[in-house]
């Protein structure tokens, strides 16, 4: 009975203490988010401004506004504190519509604003923007995001290289820039996630073919003997083998969702492996050498396995990140992180904070599989 009392009382302490962390990092959340919003917000239009110190660029590239909707969206995915900022993801998917480019073939979003000169079309920031309409779908219900979402998709299959004459034939180009061709883990990973979402959600079979197509794509060509997974590839077939951190996290992600959709344990395994050894092989070290952008999207795909396969080892390494950051990197005053030489783009640095904290925050609910 002693010993029964005991293991409840270690149960109920180990319990506030979840209770506790989420509710801290809740807050931490929010403050980043409103010290973003703050510094970077332009409302009236519903995007964010340019860091790059042009007079001709007043607003951000796609990429940073891609991450800063994510975390918004991740925030209001917050259980104790998110639901009255579903608004706020309702509104910042406004500012999409200034980077899409309807002429282009096939209709995308580019780099940039077009009243700004746009640019170029990369299939990876189409699959971010993908990615968050689903979750904008999730918590919104507006089945325009879910629509948005399958034309991104369609997008990303018309980037698939059909040149069978290539080295490791397949994959998604990176871009539609010119002289730009590499296939690479993160124009085809994340897309991978895309298409799984979209199969959760319609239980179209075309959708599960082209996912399990792009997954198996890197894995054959990329995945290096160490199991973790090279940049990209160029025609000339040199692979570029450098590791960063948001590679492995959406290959481990396509892995759970494939689980999902599919039951076959083998995947949700492959993905707990690929845990192990990113969490091995990024030490606090190498971390330093990472952009915290990149660790905020491992981060998120690291709560996807948690929420089907609990490891409190999942959440310790991120919550270790997260407090060192808050330590090191944040400034009291204005409630900003700055990274220093990691990244010029500091929207990039804040929104992922925004992101970590919030995903720290999370119940696991939106990784379920929709019913």
């Amino acid at each position: 009975m002693a010993a029964l009392l005991a293991a409840l009382f270690a149960s109920a302490a180990l319990a506030r203490g979840a209770q506790a962390d989420a509710s801290s990092n809740a807050e931490r959340a929010l403050s980043a988010y409103n010290a973003m919003q703050q510094a970077y917000y332009m409302p009236w239009h519903h995007l964010y401004r340019s860091e790059g110190g042009s007079s001709e660029q007043e607003t951000s590239y796609l990429w940073p506004f891609t991450q800063a909707l994510a975390a918004t969206t991740a925030l209001a995915g917050i259980p104790s504190l998110g639901a009255p900022y579903a608004a706020a993801v309702r509104e910042q998917l406004q500012g999409l519509r200034w980077y899409w480019n309807r002429r282009s073939k096939p209709p995308g979003y580019v780099s940039g604003v077009l009243a700004e000169g746009g640019g170029w079309k990369y299939y990876d920031d189409n699959e971010w923007i993908g990615l968050q309409l689903i979750r904008g779908y999730r918590m919104l219900g507006d089945r325009s995001l879910l629509a948005q979402a399958a034309q991104l998709f369609a997008l990303v299959v018309h980037g698939w290289d059909t040149n069978r004459r290539h080295p490791c034939p397949g994959g998604v180009w990176w871009t539609q820039r010119p002289l730009r061709f590499p296939r690479s883990t993160v124009s085809n990973a994340p897309a991978a996630e895309l298409g799984l979402e979209l199969y959760q959600l319609t239980r179209k079979d075309d959708y599960l073919k082209w996912a399990k197509r792009m997954y198996h794509w890197v894995r054959v060509c990329l995945r290096e003997g160490s199991g973790l997974y090279a940049d990209n590839i160029n025609l000339a077939g040199y692979i570029d083998k450098s590791i960063f951190i948001y590679n492995e996290g959406t290959m481990l992600g396509a892995e759970v969702l494939l689980y999902q959709v599919t039951g076959d344990a083998s995947y949700v395994q492959r993905a707990q492996e690929a845990a192990r050894n990113t969490i091995t092989y990024f030490t606090p070290a190498q971390l330093e050498h990472q952009p915290p952008f990149f660790f905020a999207i491992f981060a998120d795909n690291l709560m996807r396995l948690n929420a089907v396969a609990p490891d409190p080892t999942y959440r310790n390494y991120l919550q270790e990140y997260g407090d060192r950051a808050w330590s090191t990197y944040r400034e009291a005053e204005s409630g900003l992180f700055d990274f220093h030489d990691v990244t010029p783009t500091r929207l990039l640095q804040q929104a992922a904070m925004t992101q970590l904290y919030s995903y720290l925050a999370w119940d696991g609910t939106w990784y379920a599989s929709p019913r």
